[in-house]
């Protein structure tokens, strides 16, 4: 079970020294950030405090549920792909900020710091993550490096 966040000046932390650190927001206009163990379990605390936010920012419905399946499966391919060769759990780390201009989004970057595995020329059943990931969203990028991955990409407003 998830400790509630104790809030901490302008930042909240979950008690019982879980390393989660949330950037809290306002009405939405503050940006969102999280740092959560690479761990299965997170993925529910990891969607209430996105759903939270996305709520308080005064997002439309379908929005939230696309921005919801999109984070949810690039912060799932950190869980289960980028520490598989480390024998201790690393972190996933989750930014969202709202963009305002002529084509407003919520703006995405899913983080971790494990090794960076290339897709398999066949990947069987599995592999569709990304293109999920690429049909709900815009400007979708994949950076890997031996120092990580970073997926970027952008949830725009329903027309």
């Amino acid at each position: 079970m998830t400790t509630p966040p104790v809030r901490l000046g302008g930042f909240a932390a979950l008690a019982a020294g879980h390393p989660q650190v949330v950037t809290e927001s306002k009405g939405g206009s503050r940006p969102l950030r999280l740092c959560h163990p690479a761990e299965p379990g997170e993925l529910r605390a990891i969607r209430h405090r996105v759903d939270w936010w996305a709520r308080d920012a005064g997002l439309p419905d379908g929005m939230v549920i696309d921005l919801q399946l999109a984070l949810g499966e690039a912060v799932a391919n950190g869980v289960e792909h980028a520490y598989r060769t480390d024998p201790d759990t690393g972190q996933v780390g989750v930014d969202l900020e709202l963009g305002a201009g002529p084509e407003p989004a919520v703006s995405v970057r899913v983080t971790d710091h494990g090794t960076w595995h290339s897709m398999p020329d066949d990947p069987g059943n599995r592999g569709r993550g990304l293109l999920m990931i690429e049909r709900l969203a815009r400007r979708v990028r994949v950076i890997g490096t031996p120092r990580g991955t970073e997926v970027l990409f952008e949830i725009p407003f329903s027309a």
